[in-house]
C-alpha cells in the first residue's frame, strides 16, 4: 500500500508540474522568437522526457533492467500517440489534429522512423546476437539467413 501512495503522490506532482511547464513554455514563447511549435517540440519534449530518461537510466545501471527501460519508454510513446487520439475525440467542434500547425507533420514522421529503428535494432540486434553461434554443418556468410536457418524460434523472445 506505501508503494502506490508514493507512486500516485510522484503522479500528482508531475501532473502539477506539467501544468506549470506549459504556462511558463508559453511565456517564454511570447518572450522571445522562439515559436510555440519549437518550444513544445524541443524545450518541452526534453524536459517532459526527463523523467523516462531517469527510469530508464537506472533501470539498466542500478536494476538490471533493460526491458524496463525499453518497454517503458515505447510505451510512453504509444500511450502519447493515444493521448493526441484521445484530445481529437474529446475536441468539441474541430479536431485537435485539424487545428495545430501542418510542421507537425515532419516532427511524426521523424518520431516514426525513430521508432522504426529502434524496432530494428530490437530484431536485428538479436538476430546478430544469435549470428555468432550458428550450427556447426552452416556457414557463417549471412546473418540474415544464418539467423533464420540456425536459431530455435525462442531465441528470438529471450
Amino acid at each position: 500500500m506505501h508503494v502506490w501512495l508514493l507512486f500516485a503522490l510522484c503522479a500528482a506532482v508531475i501532473m502539477y508540474s506539467g501544468s506549470k511547464l506549459v504556462h511558463h513554455g508559453d511565456v517564454i514563447a511570447a518572450q522571445t522568437a522562439i515559436g510555440k511549435n519549437w518550444l513544445g517540440l524541443v524545450l518541452l519534449a526534453v524536459i517532459t522526457s526527463l523523467p523516462e530518461l531517469f527510469t530508464a537510466v537506472s533501470s539498466v545501471t542500478i536494476k538490471d533492467l533493460p526491458d524496463m527501460a525499453v518497454s517503458s519508454t515505447i510505451g510512453s510513446c504509444m500511450f502519447n500517440m493515444v493521448v493526441i487520439a484521445m484530445l481529437d475525440f474529446v475536441a468539441r467542434k474541430t479536431p485537435v489534429s485539424h487545428m495545430v500547425h501542418e510542421g507537425h507533420i515532419i516532427s511524426a514522421g521523424f518520431g516514426i522512423v525513430l521508432m522504426g529503428f529502434a524496432a530494428i535494432d530490437i530484431l536485428f540486434g538479436k538476430k546478430s546476437a544469435c549470428h555468432y553461434q550458428p550450427q556447426q554443418n552452416r556457414p557463417s556468410h549471412d546473418c540474415l539467413s544464418d539467423c533464420l536457418f540456425d536459431c530455435h524460434e525462442t531465441d528470438f523472445f529471450l
